[in-house]
């Protein structure tokens, strides 16, 4: 076993922005299947490391209180997906410049709905990274089928790396029972899947250790969480794929799914009900700063460190006072709340404004490259800067329901010539003050500026840098259109 290696990855991994991060034998797979197994994917596989990032607690304690298909915060966890892609891949690109064969795995939406010659499990990933979770030593299985972990109880998404390194294993988790069956799950769900069509129990057996839990359908779960169909529809005592297919045509799709049953699961150490802050869900217990404090100045300082390395623009933090004399009803959405962080971007086209919409109409390829790529910047700043002030003992809220336009006028934040705005909003429980910080990522140019850029690519995760010319590309432009003058490309919308 390699300690020092062992040591260097989980580093590596924390810097990166993982919450928790576990190694597991490959033995500890021994009762998956074949195709579902670390050896089944990489032949010569001898580790596996399991990283994960939490939920913010604001987002699950306060999203989906109106209607688990109405969700705002909780869709931080599409970048939650995002962030453990560039874990994986990172943390693989690592092992693999050290000599170590590595398969990083994606973290999540990828799945074989239907058995697949002799697999019989539906809805199977390439590898489980919530049984990943618990074979890493991070948490046990829940009776829900979740990994459940000591620090946030279910509250997590999880990603795996597949290695040819032999690294320390962590301990299998072996402190108090994590699942004590409170049955909230089962009374929460709103397709009822800890109830209806539950076929006894699965029982996952790692290094001798039983975790048993529900045997649901699956396809009954899929209802909203996968296929989108409306939960006030009334839903058939037998679901499977060809119910949900016809369904699907019949009535159409509404909107994906809260996932209740992680919403709800908290391990009893963990609990705090208070009722006058959410309804469906208890509150996570953890550390908190009282409210009386001044916010400590490194907190400003880590905050624009998250939004300089993200390349964004600006960013205007706003007092408790300054909301309530412009009227924002800031404790609607977050009643601990007392200050707001609002982020913003800003794509410069190169035309001017009137004539933007047509710019993004004839180059709908790279607009939709700029855009995305100011999207996930910002929301990965978003989350990041939540899970910062959450770990110092602050709530924070992502993705909230409040409108920006009033923040964006009053921080003097429009769209203007040829600059379209982008932005992200956090509202926190830190006493912030009024501070409004500019250019946050920018340098002054000075050096050679291939030199600047390829440094800027490098770290950024580029192996290899050149340089053309725009006439050399011209040129080849010229020589293609010849060449491909036939062809058709067709952009399809689905309607």
């Amino acid at each position: 076993m390699d300690h020092k290696l062992t040591v260097a990855v989980k580093e590596f991994a924390y810097t990166l922005g993982a919450d928790l991060v576990g190694i597991a034998p490959v033995s500890r797979y021994e009762n998956a299947p074949v195709k579902m197994s670390p050896q089944g994917i990489l032949p010569g596989a001898k580790s596996v490391v399991v990283c994960a990032i939490h939920h913010p607690d604001a987002a699950i304690e306060l999203d989906g209180e109106v209607h688990p298909q109405i969700m705002g915060p909780y869709s931080i966890q599409y970048i939650m997906n995002t962030k453990l892609d560039f874990l994986s891949f990172k943390i693989g690109r690592m092992l693999e410049d050290l000599g170590y064969p590595t398969v990083p795995i994606a973290s999540s939406n990828i799945w074989r709905y239907r058995g697949y010659r002799d697999l019989e499990a539906v809805f199977a990933p390439d590898v489980s990274h919530i049984y990943g979770g618990v074979c890493a030593g991070l948490g046990e299985l829940g009776w829900n089928g979740l990994c459940i972990t000591p620090e946030y109880g279910a509250r997590n998404r999880f990603v795996s790396i597949i290695t040819e390194a032999e690294l320390e294993p962590t301990p299998m988790y072996s402190g108090k029972k994590l699942c004590d069956m409170c049955g909230e799950c089962i009374r929460k769900c709103p397709t009822d899947a800890y109830r209806k069509e539950v076929n006894g129990t699965k029982d996952v057996v790692i290094e001798n250790k039983h975790h048993v839990f529900a045997n649901k359908n699956l396809w009954r779960c899929a209802w909203g969480e996968h296929f989108d169909l409306d939960l006030d529809l009334p839903i058939p005592d037998q679901v499977d794929e060809q119910v949900l297919l016809d369904h699907v045509k019949q009535h159409g799709i509404r909107h994906g799914e809260f996932g209740v049953c992680l919403k709800v699961c908290l391990p009893k150490h963990l609990r705090q009900p208070d009722p006058d802050y959410c309804k469906i869900s208890v509150r996570r217990k953890r550390h908190t700063i009282p409210s009386d404090l001044p916010v400590h100045s490194a907190v400003y300082d880590t905050v624009l460190s998250i939004a300089g390395k993200n390349t964004l623009d600006h960013v205007h933090f706003i007092s408790q006072k300054t909301l309530e004399e412009q009227g924002i009803p800031m404790k609607e959405h977050l009643p601990d709340g007392v200050g707001a962080i609002l982020l913003t971007d800003h794509i410069k086209l190169p035309c001017q404004a009137d004539e933007a919409k047509a710019f993004r109409e004839t180059h709908i390829m790279e607009w939709n490259t700029m855009s995305r790529t100011v999207r996930v910047n910002l929301t990965i700043a978003e989350l990041d800067i939540c899970r910062e002030l959450e770990k110092i003992g602050y709530s924070a809220l992502p993705k909230t329901y409040l409108k920006h336009d009033a923040l964006q006028k009053l921080c003097h934040e429009t769209t203007e010539n040829n600059a379209i705005l982008y932005s992200a909003l956090i509202l926190t429980s830190a006493p912030l003050e009024d501070r409004h910080v500019l250019d946050v990522s920018h340098s002054d140019a000075r050096g050679n500026l291939k030199e600047r850029l390829t440094r800027a690519a490098k770290e950024a995760g580029a192996d290899l840098v050149g340089f053309a010319s725009a006439f050399a590309i011209d040129e080849i432009a010229e020589q293609l259109r010849e060449i491909r003058k036939e062809e058709t490309i067709v952009f399809a919308t689905d309607k």
